[in-house]
């Protein structure tokens, strides 16, 4: 645990700003909790801090690390702060504002009344039932949206890892001495 002490403080850091940005939306105005562009730049911001985490690490690792340690502490650093998000929005929609909950029901209904037409009736009818009958804290959703904010911290760690991994040159040679 340790060693990973870079990524869980810019995890941790970033999760309590990312709650006490949300806080300050909801106090100005509900409604920008659920704008489409502040939770893209949130989401870009998290980006950033998750790469920020990987490669502070790998200073820390003398400036050289593998794909593997550099994706193994962004994924950390991305599962703290996405799993953080995900939990506190779940109990900010069930125990603060229970109809900021229900307006993101509206707004997926209204999308899949867009797409009506892409997807068919049946398959709308049955979305939308789902939706309808959909409870906050429900056991299965819980574990959905955790499910996938650790695939998500996965992938971005993954993929950021191909920039941040810096292998050390001194490696080649002691493989063939």
């Amino acid at each position: 645990m340790n060693s990973f002490k870079t990524p869980i403080r810019f995890g941790l850091i970033f999760a309590a700003v990312s709650i006490v940005i949300d806080l300050i939306l909801y106090l100005i105005n509900p409604a920008m909790m659920q704008n489409t562009m502040i939770r893209t730049l949130v989401f870009i911001a998290s980006l950033a801090i998750i790469s920020m985490a990987g490669m502070r690490y790998r200073d820390e690792m003398g400036g050289f690390i593998k794909w593997k340690s550099a994706m193994t502490s962004m994924f950390v650093c991305g599962m703290i702060i996405f799993i953080t998000q995900t939990l506190f929005l779940l109990l900010f929609n069930e125990f603060i504002d229970s109809s900021a909950f229900e307006s993101e029901k509206e707004q997926a209904i209204q999308l899949i009344e867009k797409m009506r037409g892409m997807v068919g009736d049946e398959a709308s009818d049955t979305q939308i039932e789902m939706i309808t009958n959909q409870k906050n804290l429900d056991f299965s959703r819980i574990l959905n949206l955790i499910f996938g904010s650790i695939l998500i911290s996965f992938l971005i760690a993954a993929i950021a890892a191909l920039f941040i991994k810096r292998d050390n040159p001194q490696d080649r040679f002691e493989k063939y001495a």
